[in-house]
């Protein structure tokens, strides 16, 4: 019943946004003054700060993701180590392959940072 509530909401959330989007899309000239404002931002933005932006996104992201998929999978050879033992070491195998992930977050961040 739960999973029928929270879909529920999921769909009225999206409608709001929706209606939401619609109703606030600006006119012509608004939206004409908010590309030159985008414009003169973008001009005032460093290239390397935004190099170092993406590095540290690409990085963190990928650990919190290796580190999700670890305790998951960590979890569930604990588990199956309890019903069999032989399985323990062959199931920690793929927690060593999610944290595979934080390395390719590391090994982007570092190519990144090369071209900076």
């Amino acid at each position: 019943m739960k999973l029928i509530k929270y879909t529920a909401l999921g769909g009225n959330v999206i409608i709001g946004l929706a209606l939401l989007a619609l109703f606030l899309t600006p006119d012509k000239a608004t939206a004409a003054a908010m590309n030159s404002s985008i414009s003169s931002t973008m001009k005032l933005l460093n290239p390397a700060g935004l190099g170092f932006i993406g590095a540290g996104l690409s990085t963190g992201l990928a650990s919190i993701g290796a580190g999700w998929g670890t305790g998951i999978v960590g979890g569930s050879s604990i588990k199956v180590g309890r019903l069999n033992s032989g399985m323990l070491g062959k199931s920690m195998i793929f927690a060593g392959l999610a944290n595979g992930v934080a390395t390719y977050g590391l090994i982007i961040s570092i190519l990144i940072l090369s071209r900076i």
